[in-house]
């Protein structure tokens, strides 16, 4: 069993990636019957990119903790969201580079870099 060290919203992160991995899994699945046998590794990987990519997002969007008063305004508070002691707002960019990693990985091993 695998040890996963959360605090606060640092669980989305893990709820996030695991989400994205089956949609992208999902996604391959339907999506490979459109190109040939050999293309589906780069099929995958541009699922898992696009899927990670918006998993960034939404860890962008959930580290954010605020509310709003009767007034109107917005006050943020300040809570230390992290997933296995790493922040989210690292966890964020972390994704975003996974996921354009992936999209280069693709375009590399489609124009024989």
């Amino acid at each position: 069993m695998a040890f996963v060290q959360f605090k606060n919203k640092g669980a989305l992160v893990f709820i996030y990636i695991a989400l994205a991995l089956i949609v992208a899994g999902v996604l391959c699945y339907f999506v490979s019957g459109y190109f040939p046998e050999k293309f589906t590794t780069d099929v995958f990987m541009v699922c898992a990119g696009v899927t990670i990519l918006i998993a960034g997002y939404l860890v962008q969007r959930a580290e954010d903790d605020h509310f709003i008063d009767e007034q109107g305004e917005k006050h943020y508070m300040h809570y230390d969201n992290q997933f296995m002691f790493i922040p989210m707002k690292v966890w964020t960019w972390i994704l975003y580079a996974v996921g354009i990693f992936l999209f280069l990985a693709v375009l590399a091993d489609y124009f024989d870099l």
